[in-house]
């Protein structure tokens, strides 16, 4: 697989007419520069199934610098070849340097920043610069441009083109359908032209299709494609040094868009494996085969992240492939046979048109689905910008384009600002003192880890958010989890996230299959429209109401109240109704049936830990019956408001009553509630059974410091000021009991509070 790709970036970064008469030795310092990378990644890797070759990333910035040389020496044509393969090779030294100080300095995450619809844009122009190179290597003829593509518009050209589009069409059919049957297509391919051939031409077949051009020209001797033929294309007297200074802009955009490119396959690799790699570890390993191929005479190259993953998942880790593939491209490198003047040129094509729709139909078709309109906009105008002002200005618009565009939909981001934090939450349901007790020493000492998501998750903080969640996991991912309490959970609370870019999606995508691989569950509840409608495009987050799973999204909770009671359920020993740990009284048992929710007196019990006896819990709830009353309401209806404020603009919320009077407090028995402030209604908590709302208020005798709004069909306990007083005089052990009820709600309750 990898030669026949060889040839074609060859063809890429060759492609002006000057050169053609040597590409059959540019072709083999191709070959032999893949085979430098794979030797030294085998070797230095952390991964030792590692696949290192020359990499599409850098190939339209090498096109560049040798067009730039093919333009220079336009009046010197014999100079343009010895100063392409001089300067080339020193560019590529350089870019491993560079890459080299970026991992000493760990800056590897700092490539991060660029958006992600401006990388899209990039990678989709790649595409269509392979799907014209492929064409044009069909052809035999040189496209640059886009009037260029008139080449097919004749007969010659579209007979010669057509074969290869087809191949390259039939083996992205292939990659997406049954990738295992790719390399079984690949050698399909020329063995079908090959019989098609002999069929066709019969005698003298390989000449006459080359004749027909079907096969590339034969080169006049042996020595065309021998090693002194290599050698001799390094006339150092020819070379232009004087134009070493015009190709420095090229060259810092290629350092910055192959870092960036390298960093992700590094992260991307790391995902399909469940264990975290050193990105700048890799990053000075790729520098390092970036210095000895450009000291060798080759061009830039990275990990393949697909065929290191191919040889991950074959579970075949052992050097030895690395070797063989670099000891095979060695033989290839040394032969003296011309691979292109006995191989079907459109087969060559058809790599390159191949890889060109892969990448054109996933940026410019598929991430239609994935990126917010604006993000895609600006994807669409980063791959015109490039077409239109070249590749490094039209990075350059991209990134500013994103970053005004990020100014004009949201608000400027904050400095100094926490973006995430670790909290401590508890679910709100009411459980046995027994039950609390098991959770605080098992489910809350690491196995359940909560995160605070603030503002905005955008491509400038999205890598810092990723690292911070990593981090927090125990024991982190790839270790060992014998002693200690491993993380089983992970709850993000987005109801402080104002937004969200595909950049952030990507991040926590990243986060959650790797926590999933290493078994760690994501749950997530808060999410507003706009940051669910941006995680859902991104694949990261499932449907609401499905169980939380390996499956590499964030399951959805209505509330991070319920998302911590189904970690606690899970730790408690399944999903088991309230009792928990006490086995249930037949009057709960009858509330059940007859659809009514809890009795104060159940709810008082649970939360004190008090024995669940059935006599003992009638003769409570008689007691209580006399100092409460039951209401009933429906979804929109307040309890009570925030005083001097209406709920004006809330829409479906009725008034229900309501007053911001605080001279009760109410416990929810049955349904759920949603408190706010006004203003702040996507910043609300939601509260189930067993919660005790307004106490705080109540008890320091100030108007409503915020809004209760009943979310579906609830029944609460109203107990005024004036019952408390009847309680405390009539039934002075009962009282006690309520105060310590009511007093632990409301610790709760503050164990709870974000901060604001």
């Amino acid at each position: 697989m990898c030669l026949p790709v060889l040839y074609g970036y060859t063809s890429i970064v060759y492609r002006e007419e000057v050169y053609a008469p040597s590409l059959p030795s540019l072709s083999k310092l191709m070959i032999l520069s893949s085979a430098i990378h794979q030797l030294i990644m085998t070797l230095f890797s952390t991964m030792p199934f590692s696949i290192g070759q020359v990499q599409d990333a850098g190939l339209l910035f090498l096109s560049s610098m040798s067009t730039t040389i093919a333009q220079e020496t336009s009046d010197s044509p014999h100079e343009a070849v010895p100063t392409a393969v001089v300067l080339l090779p020193v560019f590529t030294t350089m870019t491993g340097v560079a890459l080299i100080i970026m991992g000493r300095l760990r800056l590897a995450g700092a490539v991060a920043y660029i958006p992600n619809s401006v990388v899209g844009g990039y990678l989709a122009f790649i595409g269509y610069f392979c799907l014209q190179a492929g064409v044009a290597l069909c052809v035999s003829r040189p496209m640059s441009t886009i009037a260029s593509w008139s080449a097919v518009a004749d007969g010659e050209g579209f007979r010669l083109a057509l074969p290869g589009v087809a191949a390259g069409a039939a083996m992205l059919w292939v990659s997406r359908k049954r990738a295992e049957l790719l390399p079984h297509i690949m050698m399909a391919v020329p063995l079908a032209f090959f019989a098609a051939v002999y069929l066709w031409y019969g005698e003298d077949a390989i000449d006459k299709a080359r004749g027909d051009k079907w096969i590339g020209a034969k080169s006049s001797s042996s020595a065309d494609t021998g090693l002194d033929s290599v050698i001799s294309q390094f006339d150092f007297s020819n070379v232009r040094w004087d134009i070493f200074p015009d190709l420095i802009p090229c060259w810092i955009g290629m350092v910055f868009v192959i870092s960036f490119s390298s960093s992700l396959d590094v992260a991307a690799i790391s995902m399909d494996m469940g264990q975290p790699l050193n990105t700048d570890k890799e990053l000075e390993v790729i520098g390092y085969s970036n210095v000895v191929s450009g000291l060798t005479g080759g061009y830039t190259g990275s990990y393949i992240f697909s065929q290191t993953i191919f040889q991950y998942r074959t579970m075949v880790h052992s050097r030895w492939v690395g070797f063989v593939i670099a000891a095979l491209e060695l033989c290839v490198f040394a032969a003296k046979v011309d691979v292109l003047s006995y191989s079907p040129l459109f087969f060559f094509g058809a790599t390159l048109i191949f890889i060109g729709l892969d990448l054109l139909l996933e940026w410019l078709i598929e991430s239609r689905t994935k990126l917010m309109d604006e993000e895609y906009c600006i994807l669409i105008l980063t791959f015109l910008a490039i077409q239109a002002v070249g590749i490094d200005a039209g990075i350059i618009v991209g990134v500013v384009m994103a970053l005004v565009e990020f100014v004009i939909t949201n608000r400027v981001y904050s400095e100094g600002k926490k973006y995430v934090r670790r909290v401590e939450r508890r679910s709100r349901k009411v459980r046995p003192m027994e039950a609390w007790k098991e959770l605080q020493k098992g489910c809350y000492k690491g196995q359940v880890v909560t995160f605070e998501l603030r503002g905005e998750l955008f491509f400038g903080n999205c890598e810092r958010v990723r690292k911070i969640l990593e981090s927090a996991v125990s024991p982190p991912f790839g270790e060992g989890r014998s002693g200690g309490l491993a993380t089983k959970h992970v709850v993000l609370d987005f109801h402080t996230t104002t937004t969200c870019d595909s950049s952030a999606s990507s991040s926590l995508k990243q986060f959650v299959v790797m926590a999933n691989k290493n078994g760690v569950k994501v749950l997530g509840a808060g999410f507003t429209s706009r940051v669910r409608y941006v995680l859902s495009k991104g694949g990261v987050l499932g449907e609401e109401g499905i169980r939380p799973n390996l499956g590499g999204k964030i399951a959805w909770f209505v509330s991070v109240s319920k998302a911590l009671e189904h970690c606690e359920d899970g730790h408690l020993g399944g999903n088991r109704e309230a009792t928990h740990l006490l086995p249930p009284t037949k009057s709960w048992e009858n509330l059940k049936r007859q659809g009514g929710g809890e009795t104060w007196g159940n709810i008082v019990k649970r939360l004190l830990g008090l024995p669940d006896a059935e006599g003992g819990q009638r003769g409570l709830d008689m007691v209580l019956n006399k100092y409460h009353e039951v209401v009933e309401l429906e979804a929109g209806n307040s309890i009570f408001r925030q005083f001097e404020v209406g709920p004006e603009g809330f829409e479906g919320y009725s008034d229900g009553g309501a007053s911001s009077s605080s001279e009760s407090f109410y416990v929810i028995l049955q349904g759920q509630v949603l408190s706010f402030s006004t203003g702040h209604e996507l910043q609300g908590t939601y509260l189930d059974k067993g919660a005790v709302v307004g106490y705080v208020d109540f008890l320091l005798d100030r108007p409503r410091s915020f809004n209760a709004v009943v979310v579906e069909k609830a029944r609460v306990a109203k107990i005024t000021r004036e019952d408390m007083h009847k309680m405390k005089e009539a039934d002075g052990a009962v009282f006690n009991m309520v105060e310590r009820c009511v007093l632990l709600a409301s610790i709760l309750e503050l164990a709870n509070t974000s901060e604001c």
